[in-house]
This record gives structure tokens, sequence and C-alpha cells, in this order.
């Protein structure tokens, strides 16, 4: 009975922590700046987007969530944005592109990077418009990444760390970011 009640609060201490985890995401998500979708890597259907991909696309959450992503780009954009997903979908790879006047914000650098999430790959989607030109980071989600538990790090479309929370550098085995950047 003792080894199934410990059983049982391991499970519930487990599904917090995994609440939690999800908290943090949700928030992170929705306060970035840049647009940020997660679509099936097999249908490119739009799973997630922030605030921020409903603006860049001009439309609203029930537009975009659910349906297909190349719809809902520019015509002239499309042949760019499909090549992107699909070379990151083939070769496994993160890939970029520069999109110039195309989307309603006009210039955007456009990236999809490919990850396995249960059984299925997704694609992370995510466009900086050229209207950050400062550090892209509002003050309030780079303390909230400094801060949190989990383990963030920022690459640049070459894989080389730009930036490393404390957890991060700790998992990482360095004493400081400095050592990991680059």
């Amino acid at each position: 009975q003792q080894r199934f009640v410990d059983a049982q609060q391991e499970l519930e201490r487990d599904y917090w922590r995994r609440r939690q985890a999800e908290s943090r995401y949700r928030l992170l998500f929705q306060a970035a700046s840049d647009a940020v979708l997660v679509l099936d890597a097999g249908t490119l259907n739009v799973l997630d987007a922030n605030d921020a991909a409903l603006r860049w696309l001009g439309c609203g959450s029930g537009e975009l969530v659910g349906g297909p992503l190349p719809d809902r780009v520019p015509t002239a954009a499309r042949p760019a944005v499909m090549e992107l997903l699909a070379s990151a979908r083939a070769t496994g790879r993160a890939g970029e592109i520069r999109l110039r006047a195309s989307v309603a914000a006009g210039v955007a650098d456009v990236s999809a990077t490919p990850f396995r999430a249960g059984d299925g790959q997704q694609l992370l989607v995510r466009a900086r418009q050229d209207a950050h030109t400062d550090s892209g980071t509002p003050p309030a989600v780079a303390e909230f990444v400094e801060q949190t538990p989990d383990a963030v790090v920022i690459t640049d479309s070459s894989g080389r760390i730009q930036f490393a929370n404390r957890a991060f550098v700790a998992v990482a085995g360095q004493a400081q970011e400095a050592q990991l950047k680059g």
C-alpha cells in the first residue's frame, strides 16, 4: 500500500511539474515579440500561433489555427515559404529566408525549424520583422526567460549561441554564459 501511495504521489508531482512547464511555455509563447507558429509537418496546418503571428498575417485566431499556413501567406510570398517549409521537413534542418514587402508588415526574416512532438514531426516557424531593430526582446520577456527554471538557449540560424539563461548554463556544465556564446 505504501508503494502504491508513493507512486500516486510521484504521478501527481510529475503532473504538476508538467502543468507548470506548460504554463511557462504558454506565457513565453504569447509574450514573444516575434511571430511564432507551430505547424504539423505533414499537413502544414497551424497547430498554434501567438498574437504576433496573427498580426503579422493579418488574421484572427479562428482564421489561422487549424488551417494550412500556405493559404494565409500572401500569394507573392507563397513559393518561398513553401520551399522553406518543404526543405525543413525533408532535411530535418532549420532554414531561413527573407521576405520583402510580401506581407502586411513589410520585410521579415522567416525561419522554420523541425522538431519531434510525440510520434509526429512539427515545424516551428518564426518571423522577425525589420521593425525589431533593437534587441528584439521586450524587457519583461528577457527577465522571465532569465528567471525560469527551464533551460532556455537562443541561437542564430547557424546554431551559434546568442543567449543562454542560468538554467541552460548549469545544464551545459559551464560557469557563465560568456563561455557558451558564439
